[in-house]
């Protein structure tokens, strides 16, 4: 499908299969999803730059500007570095001290066919608010355990 001319559309996508980790996406500094093992996101956005971040919001960062009516292909690459081993890419560490993650711009080519070997990723909904208090107090009857006992 091709987007509307005033959007674009954004598939970020983890082909490989070692690292079954659940890594998350942030676009324009909100918490837009995640991917695993085999999956994709997908994202409708405006045609503009935008500041995808994968892991945290201090994670790997690429910056795109992206036109009305275009799709964009992002790899999403995942390692697992070994406890205590020390990486030149460590300003890449994200939320867990054994997790490195990079965000790459593919071809349509490359992307098409990666995410052909994923699935759509369907993160859980966000917690519901919490509920007010009712307007009226209800009393509930206490009817565990064993009535007072008179002292003796």
């Amino acid at each position: 499908m091709q987007p509307p001319s005033d959007r674009a559309y954004v598939y970020v996508y983890r082909n490989e299969g070692m690292a079954n980790v659940l890594v998350g996406i942030w676009l324009d500094g909100v918490r837009a999803g995640s991917t695993s093992r085999r999956t994709f996101a997908f994202f409708q956005v405006r045609a503009g730059r935008h500041a995808v971040v994968s892991g945290s919001k201090d994670g790997s960062e690429l910056t795109l500007h992206v036109l009305g009516g275009e799709v964009v292909y992002l790899k999403h690459e995942v390692s697992i570095v070994p406890v205590g081993a020390v990486s030149p890419l460590a300003g890449l560490l994200v939320g867990n001290d054994n997790v490195l993650t990079e965000l790459q711009r593919v071809s349509r080519a490359e992307g098409r066919a990666g995410v052909r070997e994923c699935r759509l990723i369907r993160d859980p909904p966000p917690p519901l608010p919490r509920v007010a208090k009712p307007d009226e107090s209800v009393e509930i009857p206490l009817t565990a355990g064993p009535g007072p006992q008179p002292r003796p």
